[in-house]
């Protein structure tokens, strides 16, 4: 079973650690986490709109603000060694944003795919198939 922890641990990588130990104790095998390419998924306008946040004044700080960066999942994938459970991320949006060059050290643990497809049964079985989705 796997938890879907999204982008609900809000840019926070203790929220993160928490959320992680729920899993844990729902007796899950593994944590799921998204990263998207917030300038493919939103228009220059809607990320210019007004929004107050704990990030910034626009919509756009928001949404940078609750994406995890390289060294947030470095932080993830050596928390989830410690506490013995396996991990993964998805593209919520196009694989780039999670194939650059700066994530190569954590392919193993991206399928390069956007999260919306993860019920396509022939997806799947695909990414299952490959090394990238095995976890390291």
């Amino acid at each position: 079973m796997v938890a879907e922890i999204g982008i609900n641990h809000n840019g926070d990588i203790d929220l993160a650690k928490k959320l992680i130990n729920v899993a844990l104790g729902a007796d899950c095998d593994a944590v799921k986490f998204q990263k998207r390419t917030i300038d493919v998924v939103y228009t220059p306008e809607e990320l210019a709109k007004p929004r107050e946040s704990p990030f910034g004044a626009t919509n756009g700080d928001l949404k940078r603000g609750l994406e995890f960066e390289l060294e947030e999942y470095r932080e993830i994938d050596r928390y989830c060694r410690e506490v013995k459970i396996d991990w993964l991320r998805l593209a919520g949006t196009r694989p780039p944003s999670i194939s650059s060059p700066s994530f190569k050290s954590l392919a193993s643990r991206s399928l390069p795919h956007p999260s919306p497809t993860t019920t396509c049964c022939a997806i799947l079985a695909r990414s299952a198939s490959r090394s990238y989705c095995r976890p390291g």
